[in-house]
C-alpha cells in the first residue's frame, strides 16, 4: 500500500522539457570542453490525479558506445547503471552486481552484470567506463518515466559502490570500478573538484526552465555562489553530502528541530542530506507536523490511522531554512501538489505521502531532495580527486534562487491559473462522494491572496481513500 502511495505522489502529469543553459568555467580549471550540460525535468504521464509541479526526476543525456541514453542524476550514489537493448555492443564481464538503493532513490534493488564502454556526457568522455548492464530494476519510477538508468555523482568510496565491491570480490582492482565523475576528475589531477547543479520548477505554464549540471564550473547565472559560505560536510566521514541545519521558520515564526540522531551533532541543529535522487524531501514526523501546522489554513486529516496534511491551494506561506547562518526560502509551490478527483471533481493541495522519514540511522536526520533543491544552486566540492573520498576540504556551497518578494505573484500566475482550468466540484458532486470515517484538525489562518480556497477537506479525504485502498 505504501509503495503505491509513494509512487502516486512522485509520479505526476506528463511534462518533459529539455533545459539548456550556459555556464562559466571556474578560474584556471579544465581544458577546452563543452561549457555546461543540460538537464531535463521529467514526470510520469501514467498518473493523472496530480496536477502540479513536483518533477520526479532530473535526467541527463549520455552516449554509451555511440548509443544515446537518458539517465537520472543522483548525488546520493556513485555507480552508473543502464538498461540496454538486446543488440547493444559492449565489453561484458559476466560479473553479477546487486545494488540496493535507499528510500531516497526508491528503496529497491537494481541487478545486472558489469560491463565496460565509452561513456560521454556533454564534452566529457571516459573511454573504459564500468557500468551495470541492468537486467532487473526495482526502481520502477525511473523506467516508468522513460529513463534508461541512473548516474551516481557522489564520492567514489568502495563502500558506496556495489559495482566496485563486485569487482574486488572477483579478484579485480578497485580502480576498474571508478565512477564516471572521478574518471573525469583524474584527467586533470591534483586539484579540488566540484560539480554545480541547478534544478528547476516546470509547473510554471511556460515551455522551458533552467536546469543544468556543470563539472568544475559554475552556471553563469549563479556565479555568485563562489562567494557563498563554505559549508563543511557533517559528520564528514560517512561519504555523504550531509550538512548541519540551524533551524526552520514559517513566515518568520521559528520552529525548533527535534534532537539529532547523528552522534556529535551540536545541540539545536539537525543533519540534512542534500540529494538529487530524492524527488521530494524526507522530514522527521515531529518536524513535518510542526512545519505544516504553522501554515495558515492547514488541515490535518486522519482516517483509519493514516494522516495527511492539506494546505490552502493559494497559500503564500514561506518555509525558510537556516543553513550556515543564511536563510534559504522554500517556495510555496514546492511544499504541496494539486490533487484532482476525476469523479467528484474535488481538488486538494497537499504534500501527500512520502515526505515523512523514520528516525535517522545515525548518518543524517532528513533529506533535502529535489523539492528543496529547486530553491538553491548547489555546488558539491568533492575535494582531492586522488583520494576518491571525503577530505578536509570537501564541502557544499548554496546560493538561494527563491525571491520571497515574488512568491505571491508566482502563486497567482501558476497555481491559481492551473486551478482555474479545472472543472471544480459542485456541492452536489461533493456530497455524493463516499469518504472514510476520520477526524479533522483545522489550523486557523488567512491566505495572503484574495482568492477562494478549494474544498480541502473533502478532496483530502479522497486522497486518503487512495492511500487506504
Amino acid at each position: 500500500m505504501w509503495l503505491f502511495a509513494v509512487l502516486f505522489l512522485v509520479a505526476i502529469a506528463e511534462r518533459s522539457h529539455a533545459l539548456v543553459v550556459q555556464s562559466t568555467r571556474f578560474s584556471g580549471q579544465r581544458r577546452d570542453q563543452q561549457s555546461g550540460i543540460a538537464l531535463q525535468a521529467i514526470a510520469d504521464p501514467a498518473f493523472t490525479n496530480t496536477r502540479d509541479g513536483t518533477d520526479v526526476r532530473y535526467a541527463v543525456n549520455i552516449t554509451v558506445n555511440g548509443q544515446d541514453f537518458r539517465v537520472a542524476i543522483d548525488t546520493g550514489s556513485s555507480d552508473l547503471w543502464i538498461v540496454t537493448p538486446s543488440d547493444f555492443s559492449f565489453t561484458e564481464t559476466g560479473i553479477t552486481v546487486f545494488t540496493d538503493y535507499g528510500s531516497g532513490s526508491g528503496g529497491t534493488q537494481v541487478n545486472g552484470t558489469i560491463g565496460f564502454a565509452s561513456v560521454q556526457v556533454g564534452g566529457y568522455t571516459s573511454n573504459q567506463q564500468a557500468f551495470t548492464n541492468a537486467t532487473s530494476v526495482g526502481l520502477e519510477d525511473i523506467l516508468d518515466i522513460g529513463l534508461d538508468g541512473l548516474m551516481g555523482l557522489s564520492f567514489d568510496f568502495q563502500e558506496l559502490s556495489a559495482l566496485t565491491n563486485a569487482l574486488v570480490e572477483t579478484g579485480h582492482e578497485a580502480s576498474l570500478g571508478q565512477s564516471f565523475l572521478f574518471n573525469i576528475f583524474d584527467q586533470t589531477p591534483g586539484q579540488d573538484n566540484f560539480i554545480g547543479i541547478s534544478l528547476s520548477r516546470t509547473a510554471d505554464l511556460e515551455g522551458t526552465a533552467d536546469a543544468s549540471l556543470a563539472i568544475n564550473e559554475y552556471d553563469d547565472k549563479y556565479a555568485a555562489v563562489a562567494d557563498a559560505p563554505i559549508l563543511p560536510l557533517f559528520p564528514g566521514g560517512n561519504q555523504r553530502f550531509s550538512i548541519l541545519v540551524d533551524g526552520f521558520s514559517i513566515d518568520g515564526a521559528s520552529i525548533s528541530p527535534p534532537p539529532s540522531t547523528v552522534p556529535g551533532a551540536p545541540a539545536g541543529k539537525i543533519v540534512a542530506l542534500i540529494d538529487t535522487g530524492t524527488p521530494t524531501a524526507q522530514i522527521p514526523q515531529q518536524l513535518f507536523d510542526a512545519i505544516y501546522g504553522k501554515i495558515p489554513g492547514a488541515i490535518l486529516i486522519t482516517a483509519d490511522g493514516t494522516s495527511i496534511w492539506t494546505v490552502p491551494c493559494n497559500t503564500t506561506a514561506i518555509l525558510s531554512i537556516e543553513i550556515g547562518g543564511q536563510p534559504f526560502p522554500i517556495h510555496p509551490l514546492d511544499l504541496s501538489d494539486v490533487y484532482f478527483d476525476n469523479v467528484t471533481k474535488a481538488v486538494t493541495c497537499s504534500p501527500g505521502p512520502g515526505w515523512v522519514t523514520e528516525a535517522g540511522d545515525g548518518n543524517f536526520d532528513m533529506i533535502f531532495g529535489d523539492a528543496f533543491m529547486r530553491n538553491f544552486y548547489s555546488v558539491f566540492n568533492l575535494g582531492n580527486s586522488v583520494a576518491n573520498s571525503p577530505t578536509a576540504n570537501a564541502s557544499i556551497q548554496l546560493l538561494s534562487q527563491t525571491d520571497p518578494t515574488t512568491v505571491a505573484n508566482d502563486v497567482l500566475k501558476v497555481r491559481m491559473a492551473e486551478l482555474a482550468a479545472l472543472p471544480l466540484a459542485t456541492s452536489s458532486a461533493v456530497q455524493s462522494g463516499s469518504t472514510p470515517t476520520g477526524s479533522v484538525a483545522n489550523h486557523n489562518g488567512q491566505s495572503s491572496l484574495g482568492i477562494p480556497h478549494y474544498i480541502p477537506v473533502v478532496s483530502a479525504i479522497f486522497l486518503l481513500s487512495i492511500l487506504l485502498a
